[in-house]
């Protein structure tokens, strides 16, 4: 084998290993972010669960407007792509923010079926 189709080979598999890892983590801080077409051995489920926003316990009525699917019980099916559980979360506690009154409080609920067994809510303005 000559030293071309060596170093060919090399930057050939440099490439294959490198461009995922920068792909999958965070370059300056080295954390993980969440990819949907990832590599096979770099990939992970994207996270999901079920959503609701609900006022003085019934679901908001606006609510269809800002999110797809929403099923009558006031549900509905969520995943955050490219979002971190912890950035999708933060998002959500500022739309409870922005719906919720003093007069009207807003309490937002999220159940995460991946990573499994996560419940997550926020109520604005806090009792």
């Amino acid at each position: 084998m000559s030293k071309g189709a060596r170093i060919a080979i090399a930057i050939w598999l440099g490439f294959q290993l490198v461009v995922p890892f920068l792909l999958k983590f965070d370059v300056p801080h080295f954390r993980h972010r969440t990819t949907r077409n990832s590599w096979g051995m770099f990939g992970t489920f994207d996270p999901h669960g079920e959503l609701t926003v609900r006022r003085d316990g019934e679901p908001l009525p606006a609510f269809g407007r800002f999110w797809r699917n929403v099923r009558p019980d006031g549900w509905a099916a969520v995943t955050p792509h490219y979002l971190s559980v912890e950035e999708f979360e933060q998002r959500l506690a500022g739309y409870a923010r922005a719906l919720g009154t003093p007069a009207a409080p807003v309490t937002v609920e999220m159940r995460w079926i991946h990573p499994a067994g996560r419940v997550w809510t926020e109520r604005w303005p806090d009792d």
